[in-house]
């Protein structure tokens, strides 16, 4: 079957363009990391079911290890694969306490037990005080 030169030039665009389709879309081979997150980064975490006017992203969050796929950070117990997380900026350091800082919080009570059950004997019968 011979094809005419329209034809063919057509057809070989065509294939191309599909050629080039597929190998964007072939899996990554896993002999490297598909992420640029490392140890020490800070990122945000995708929620899983975000809720109407709530932040569909939490953190930010360490990077504490890393795998070819997926991202193990710092106060979430399983490893969160990299699609779900965004490069977040480092947050500011918290500010060191000066002398203002010292001694805020003074806590002064005193707790009273009674027996409220006089056929018990866990309790003395006369109040106690800690």
């Amino acid at each position: 079957a011979h094809l005419p030169g329209t034809r063919l030039s057509s057809l070989t665009s065509v294939l191309s363009s599909l050629n080039r389709y597929l190998l964007s879309h072939l899996p990554v081979p896993l002999d490297a990391p598909v992420h640029d997150f490392s140890i020490g980064d800070w990122v945000f975490v995708r929620t899983w079911r975000p809720e109407p006017l709530t932040e569909k992203w939490v953190g930010p969050h360490q990077v504490l290890l890393t795998s070819y796929t997926a991202c193990k950070v710092a106060g979430i117990r399983a490893w969160i694969h990299h699609t779900r997380l965004k490069s977040a900026p480092e947050p500011e350091p918290a500010p060191t306490g000066g002398e203002e800082d010292k001694d805020l919080w003074t806590l002064s009570s005193v707790l009273t037990l009674e027996n409220a059950n006089p056929n018990s004997h866990f309790f003395s019968d006369s109040p106690c005080q800690l």
